[in-house]
């Protein structure tokens, strides 16, 4: 009786789940996995459709009435976004959320949570 206790001890310790968790993938690839679509800014729908493409070598494109582009890089060890547009003016976000779903930037300009997810 007691091999077939020691058994069935063995037998559970040795399937115990074993299984690594999966690693989380990067800021990088997440914010230039997809184009994202403004969805609202503070709790607020904007006031005009918007979408975003932050592309893996450092430029982005941002198309709302017009479309404009610049570069962008992670700040402050990749809690921050920070923008700098072709025709003038930079801007610094902090990044609240950053999900395969879900992206949430609250800019220094306004202190606003702007929401975005994915269009594709």
């Amino acid at each position: 009786m007691k091999r077939l206790i020691y058994l069935l001890m063995f037998v559970v310790i040795a399937c115990g789940d074993d299984d690594e968790p999966e690693p989380q993938p990067s800021k990088i690839s997440l914010i230039t996995a997809h184009q994202w679509e403004l969805v609202t800014v503070g709790n607020q729908p904007p006031q005009v459709e918007e979408t975003i493409t932050f592309n893996a070598n450092g430029s982005f494109a941002k198309q709302s009435n017009v479309i404009t582009n610049g570069t962008w890089q992670f700040t402050n060890n990749e809690a921050k976004i920070s923008m700098a547009y072709s025709g003038g003016g930079n801007y610094t976000a902090e990044i609240m959320t950053l999900t395969a779903t879900e992206l949430i930037l609250k800019f220094d300009h306004d202190q606003l949570n702007h929401r975005f997810i994915p269009v594709d």
